[in-house]
């Protein structure tokens, strides 16, 4: 009720985004479970160890718009 309260009365949908913590720590998860592949499991997807930190910061903020932060 606050939302439409105090949004835009013409917006077609509502966007609520969760905690910042909340994305790091899914950050943080999906980073382990990459390190935990092998080697070939990894070129399986298509990239190398050493870029397991920039595929998933790439995915994120695809995801997630960082302004709102």
């Amino acid at each position: 009720e606050a939302i439409a309260l105090f949004s835009n009365k013409d917006a077609k949908e509502t966007v609520l985004l969760e905690p910042y913590e909340d994305y790091v720590a899914a950050f943080n998860k999906a980073t382990e479970e990459l390190h935990q592949l092998s080697d070939r499991e990894l070129a399986d997807l298509g990239i190398y160890r050493c870029e397991i930190p920039y595929v998933i910061a790439s995915t994120l903020r695809q995801r997630i718009p960082s302004q709102s932060f």
